[in-house]
């Protein structure tokens, strides 16, 4: 029996377009948080696709430091 737990983790893309960098700390960011929680990192979301259940969701608009009012005690990230 493995340890991996079952379900995804998806990056969610911003309203704006986002610089290449950008994304791809996003995405490596959302692979860390992923296998952390020993779940599959599942890259960008796309609402046509079949994800498996449960699907966490990593929203681009949080991943913004330390100094965010939203981040106050790092557990909870």
């Amino acid at each position: 029996m493995s340890n991996q737990r079952r379900g995804s983790v998806v990056v969610y893309p911003g309203p704006d377009q986002e610089a290449e960098h950008e994304r791809a700390t996003h995405h490596e960011i959302a692979r860390r948080l992923a296998k952390l929680q020993g779940l599959d990192f599942a890259g960008e979301y796309d609402p046509a696709k079949d994800y498996p259940e449960p699907l966490y969701f990593a929203p681009v608009d949080v991943f913004v430091g330390w100094k965010s009012p939203a981040i106050r005690h790092a557990e909870r990230i």
